[in-house]
């Protein structure tokens, strides 16, 4: 499992890397999911991969994918792009995601111009899917009814199944803090999760620990839909205040965050961007001087 360096991925083209799941599927090797195939674009400076998303149809998916042994699904923005593009670990749980939404409003811009200048259409701004549009929509489904939500402080977390159950869904919903009730849950290899037998598991321990959790865990981690979703649960739980919803179709939902907890965010949104146009420069100028691929950990 473990690699140091970057020699983890370097040695591997992207459509046989190996990854903390196993070797990751390639398009031939994948069951038949018409609806993600066809939807799926490739950001080609960057080299990742997501899947335009409405809110409807990530509960669609979810719904669909539901019983169906484990499944993950992530969302990019620009902070998942940096570290994507920066740490090993990072990249080898985004590449073996089932399912990569829109995250972030500057992903829809650039994967809606990629789209146009290879004529394949834009997306609409409604394909930028953060966690807290599709959530609230989980009354909808059908097929699952256990739901864990991990996560956030045990006020908080308690808060967000307070507010989940008030949406009037029949789902059962059971909660662990991301703290002492996390260390029990990994120390005991997930036994009191298994014991529920999640269909659908919110996990929102904030990038990168999440995908950490991820990956050190996957093999332990009983069967279900898995959902890495950063802060929502302090913003379902109203311990962090949510942006206007307005401001999301603006792509402004940054700057609402930003002005809420600037001590916090500043280095994120203000200086992480920098370092993503730094790092980007840097393989752009290495694959103009070398055609093979670049590994980008390989140029930091």
């Amino acid at each position: 499992m473990k690699k140091s360096g970057s020699s983890m991925f370097s040695e591997l083209a992207k459509s046989e890397r190996s990854s903390v799941f196993g070797e990751v599927p390639t398009d031939e090797s994948r069951e038949p999911r018409q609806d993600f195939q066809y939807s799926e674009r490739t950001i080609e400076m960057w080299g990742v991969r997501v899947s335009p998303r409405s809110s409807d149809e990530v509960i669609e998916w979810i719904n669909d994918h539901m019983g169906k042994g484990k499944r993950l699904l992530v969302g990019h923005n620009l902070h998942s792009v940096y570290l994507y593009l920066t740490e090993n670990m990072f990249q080898s749980v985004y590449d073996s995601a089932d399912l990569v939404i829109i995250d972030g409003f500057p992903i829809l811009l650039l994967s809606s111009a990629e789209s146009r200048y290879r004529r394949q259409g834009g997306i609409s701004r409604s394909k930028r899917c953060g966690s807290t549009d599709w959530i609230p929509k989980l009354s909808e489904l059908t097929h699952g009814r256990r739901i864990a939500v991990i996560g956030s402080t045990k006020s908080s977390n308690l808060n967000a199944i307070t507010y989940l159950e008030s949406l009037g869904t029949d789902l059962e919903f059971r909660g662990w803090d991301g703290f002492e009730e996390l260390k029990v849950l990994r120390s005991s290899d997930f036994s009191a999760l298994k014991e529920f037998e999640p269909d659908l598991v919110l996990l929102g321990l904030g990038m990168p620990f999440q995908e950490r959790v991820i990956s050190e865990s996957w093999e332990a981690l009983p069967d279900a839909v898995y959902a890495v979703i950063g802060g929502a649960i302090d913003q379902l739980s109203g311990a962090q205040r949510n942006a206007p919803r307005f401001l999301g179709p603006l792509g402004l939902e940054w700057l609402w965050r930003l002005m809420m907890d600037p001590r916090r965010l500043a280095g994120r949104y203000l200086v992480e961007p920098l370092k993503l146009i730094a790092v980007t420069f840097r393989i752009r100028f290495l694959r103009r001087q070398n055609p093979i691929e670049i590994n980008s950990r390989e140029v930091m």
